[in-house]
């Protein structure tokens, strides 16, 4: 049954539901709980990761 659990949980944070409102859902009473269930996939942190391609780098030098 636990396993069902973290795969809801982590779906609902993958989908973009609210830390809180899937605290509130599984009946959490403290949000640390929470955030150990609805972990997320290795994925879906490159994929936000990849967000900040291009953020940090520096303009490329033109050859006139």
């Amino acid at each position: 049954m636990r396993h069902f659990r973290h795969t809801y949980a982590s779906h609902l944070r993958m989908k973009g539901a609210d830390l809180d409102d899937i605290r509130r859902l599984l009946g959490h009473s403290d949000l640390r709980m929470t955030i150990r269930y609805a972990h997320l996939g290795q994925s879906h942190l490159d994929a936000a990761a990849s967000r900040l391609d291009g953020v940090f780098s520096l303009p490329s030098k033109r050859l006139a």
